[in-house]
């Protein structure tokens, strides 16, 4: 640990190069930071808070705020006296989070000045500036921003509390505001995120390993000073850690994902890799290391890697809950570590390695990485936007709506707002029941249009089923992989429009002519076939149809294939429990996809329908591979089928697996 003192004025009172390198890292930091901190849209998580903010006592706020949510309520306490005061546009609510983060980037500095000297916490503090992970954590209104200031904070008077024997008696003043100030961030750490708690209490116990006698008791009385302070929330928190987790829409962590989180924390990125790697060799080369405990590097180590030992073991034995956002609060002391052997001795080199260093992060995030081009989170102000554009041009009573959303205020939000009013015939689909009623939306409807929005994952078949009647893609806006926007219109000369960039490879077509007739289509007011003169009747006998194979090895160096099956189905009942399979297999039949379309969701009995189902395969899935398209009559109900087809098309841009993050309109 460096007893060295700020040198940070020189002897003529002038600011040294240290500060003044400080100043324009902390300028960068403000200007990436305010930088279009508001034009983006709220993400999901910014508007469940704000929507758990409409509550008018302060007890309505705890029962309904944030008893049930899974966090600790101090940021939600928070946003309910800062909206009173200042309102819930995205600049306001935003605008403290992004001043935590600038702040958090002064706090970086300070806490690895006094770890490992003043060229490390410049290069820190340069790090947290302008890396993806901290800049765009920084700017929405969740505890993250505030989360990673409070743990700096509680770092920074934890230093000072444990590494305070210049001061003599702990029993001083300024010791004594040390300890408040440790006691105070320690707590508003337990009350910002229960991942920033987990790193108070393991900051705290590696105290005890450096400690002088006379300052246990100070020290321990500090921890439960705040411990009382905390327990107001004590009983919510009980009834948070019932909640286990978030492990119905969180996967569990591969053995990998330490490795996933370290490149992530370097924006997915060998450029920035390179860049790091590089200004760490140079500066150990350069620097001197300064004399520090042998214990602090592997003492920051374990700040760094227990929160993620204690997530993943978490996920593993109870319920998922690792993912980057929860370790935001510790990722800056594996930065610090970087920069371990830097030295105390800023001079030209450091000053010119700084300058390049500063210059290449912010190209490899903005330039490389184009994180202002990018979608970070689900779409909502842009779908809202989308929506009233499309019913003022179309006119909103002519479209039929579906919007899958955790919640209808997340679109409400922005359309009251703009002063406009919408409303969805559908606001979530999750399982079967809501996929059927999807269907039935689509079956009964008899508007011209019929509009789609997703602002999360959605199950599959959606579209397929919408496609089955509304054919056309009148307008079509994706924002990257994570949200969309449809509308679909009905164009009785077009059968079916993918909307993408699509060349077709081949096609089958089976009409069933050879096919046994349709004894049970004799005598009724439902045609036999759909094409003359015969088609497949399934039944209590007949439990699997005829169909297409297709061997797909020709394929195999495409990037990204589509395949649509098709089939007009007319089933006696519904439901009929039937689907329409399409499978991908090895020479062996193992399956490589297996995926169906239920018949129930498109089909109304007694009548011809067209049943879809599209699924998305790398190219490289096609090798030695073979597509088997065909009906299985899982009930074993009577269904007739007819004009069974496949098509193969290879997808240009926008594909689910193109990886583009760019929002895009197709018209």
């Amino acid at each position: 640990m460096t007893e060295e003192k700020p040198a940070l004025f020189s002897r003529l009172g002038k600011p040294s190069p240290e500060l003044i390198w400080l100043g324009i890292i902390l300028v960068v930091a403000g200007i990436l930071r305010f930088w279009q901190y508001s034009s983006f849209s709220l993400s999901n998580d910014e508007l469940s808070a704000i929507n758990r903010l409409r509550f008018n006592t302060f007890g309505e706020l705890v029962k309904g705020g944030f008893y049930v949510d899974g966090h600790p309520g101090g940021i939600q306490v928070f946003l309910w006296y800062w909206s009173k005061w200042f309102g819930n546009s995205a600049a306001s609510l935003r605008f403290p989070f992004v001043v935590f983060g600038i702040l958090s980037v002064l706090f970086s500095y300070l806490v690895a000045r006094k770890f490992m000297g003043p060229v490390a916490g410049l290069f820190t503090a340069a790090s947290l500036s302008f890396l993806e992970f901290s800049l765009l954590y920084s700017q929405i209104a969740r505890p993250y921003g505030s989360g990673l200031f409070f743990c700096l904070l509680m770092v920074f008077f934890w230093q000072r509390v444990v590494f305070s024997q210049e001061r003599g008696s702990v029993k001083t003043w300024p010791a004594m505001f040390d300890f408040a100030g440790y006691t105070i961030a320690t707590a508003l750490c337990m009350y910002n995120h229960y991942f920033s708690f987990l790193l108070a209490i393991i900051v705290g116990f590696s105290g005890f390993f450096f400690l002088r006698k006379s300052q246990v008791f100070f020290f321990i009385l500090s921890g439960l000073l705040a411990v009382l302070l905390f327990q107001p929330h004590l009983n919510i928190t009980m009834n948070h850690l019932s909640y286990k987790g978030v492990g119905l829409w969180l996967g569990m962590p591969g053995p990998f994902w330490l490795a996933d989180h370290i490149n992530y924390i370097f924006n997915d990125s060998f450029f920035m890799a390179v860049v790091f790697v590089l200004v760490s060799i140079l500066l150990t080369w350069k620097g001197k290391r300064v004399s520090t405990s042998r214990w602090v590097p592997w003492m920051i180590l374990g700040w760094f890697l227990l929160p993620v030992a204690t997530g993943f073991v978490y996920s593993i034995w109870v319920n998922p809950v690792l993912q980057h956002s929860v370790l935001f609060f510790s990722f800056p002391f594996l930065i610090m570590l970087l920069f371990i052997a830097a030295g105390a001795e800023f001079g030209k080199f450091q000053q010119v390695l700084l300058a390049a260093f500063l210059v290449s992060g912010i190209f490899g995030t903005f330039v490389v990485n184009k994180y202002y081009q990018k979608q970070h989170f689900g779409e909502f102000k842009g779908v809202a936007e989308a929506t009233r554009a499309w019913e003022l041009q179309y006119n909103a009573d002519s479209i039929t709506k579906v919007v899958v959303a955790n919640s209808p205020y997340y679109l409400d939000y922005y359309f009251e707002r703009s002063g406009y009013v919408s409303r969805f015939d559908m606001y979530d689909i999750r399982n079967e029941k809501d996929m059927l009623e999807a269907g039935r939306l689509v079956k009964e409807s008899k508007r011209p249009y019929f509009l789609y929005a997703w602002t999360k994952p959605a199950p599959e078949g959606i579209e397929d089923i919408i496609r089955s009647r509304f054919p056309v893609i009148e307008k079509s806006i994706h924002f990257g992989t994570l949200s969309g926007i449809t509308l679909f219109g009905r164009h009785k000369e077009v059968e079916f429009e993918p909307g993408m960039e699509l060349r077709e490879l081949c096609r089958g077509t089976m009409n069933f002519d050879t096919a046994r007739d349709d004894k049970a289509g004799k005598g009724n007011k439902r045609s036999s076939f759909f094409s003359p003169p015969n088609c497949l009747h399934l039944d209590s006998t007949l439990e699997f149809g005829s169909g297409f194979r297709k061997e797909l090895d020709a394929f195999r160096k495409e990037g990204t294939i589509l395949i649509v099956a098709k089939a007009m189905v007319n089933p006696a009942s519904v439901p009929c429990e039937a689907l329409l399979v399409v499978s991908v297999e090895t020479n062996d039949g193992k399956a490589i996809r297996w995926e169906s379309a239920v018949i129930d969701r498109f089909a109304v009995p007694n009548s011809w329908n067209r049943v879809f189902h599209s699924l998305y395969l790398l190219g490289k899935e096609c090798k030695g591979a073979t597509l088997k398209v065909y009906v299985w009559n899982k009930g074993k109900r009577i269904l007739l089928v007819d004009d069974m087809e496949y098509e193969v098309y290879k997808v240009g841009r926008h594909s689910p697996f193109d990886g583009d993050q760019l929002g895009w309109d197709y018209e």
